[in-house]
């Protein structure tokens, strides 16, 4: 009885996943005004062997940090 509750569980959970929606939808440069591009280049001194979290990325965040009702870039 265990095992049948378990794979109900895990397949309502997958078919709940695979039927939702994205979050979010990419938007070009033209339309957001955002031109970015975050280029690594690689050297002896920059790279994967002495800094670990080389190819992490940057973060970014946007939202209405100070309340003036124009979104904010971090």
């Amino acid at each position: 009885m265990p095992k049948i509750t378990l794979f109900s569980i895990l397949l309502f959970a997958f078919s709940y996943c695979a039927s939702a929606q994205p979050l979010f939808s990419p938007v070009s440069p033209a339309t957001s005004g955002v031109h970015f591009e975050n280029k690594l280049v690689e050297s002896p001194l920059q790279n994967i062997i002495t800094y670990e979290y080389f190819y992490n990325g940057g973060g970014v965040a946007i939202a209405d940090f100070d309340n003036n009702g124009l979104m904010d870039l971090y």
